[in-house]
C-alpha cells in the first residue's frame, strides 16, 4: 500500500482517473565528481492539464507523513520547474495559442 506506484496512482475510481498524468523518466550518468562519486540520476518529466488537481495532488500523497512514499529515502531532489506549453494549431488559418485568447 505504500509503494511509489500505488501512492502515485491508487486507482480508486473517478478521482484517481482525473489525476492521471503522462510521465517519463530519463536516466542520466555523467563522469565522476571532484571527490570520486558517480554523478547519475533520473530526469522526471510529466505532462498534465492542471498542476493543482493532477501533479500537486499526487505529490501531496507521496509526501503524506502518515503513509509516506518509501522511495523518498533513496532520492534527493536537486531542482525542478513548471513549464507551460501552448495548445497546438487545430486547423488551417488558426494560430498557436488561439484557444487561450479567443
Amino acid at each position: 500500500m505504500d509503494s511509489h506506484i500505488r501512492l502515485s496512482n491508487p486507482r480508486t475510481g473517478e478521482n484517481s482517473e482525473r489525476e492521471r498524468i503522462l510521465r517519463r523518466g530519463y536516466n542520466f550518468m555523467e563522469n565522476l565528481d571532484s571527490v570520486g562519486r558517480l554523478s547519475a540520476g533520473l530526469l522526471f518529466v510529466c505532462f498534465n492539464r492542471n498542476i493543482q488537481t493532477q501533479f500537486e495532488s499526487i505529490q501531496k500523497r507521496l509526501t503524506n507523513p502518515k503513509l509516506p512514499d518509501q522511495m523518498l529515502a533513496y532520492t534527493d531532489t536537486t531542482g525542478g520547474g513548471y513549464f507551460a506549453v501552448l495548445p497546438g494549431v487545430p486547423s488551417k488559418g488558426s494560430y498557436l495559442g488561439q484557444s487561450l485568447f479567443a
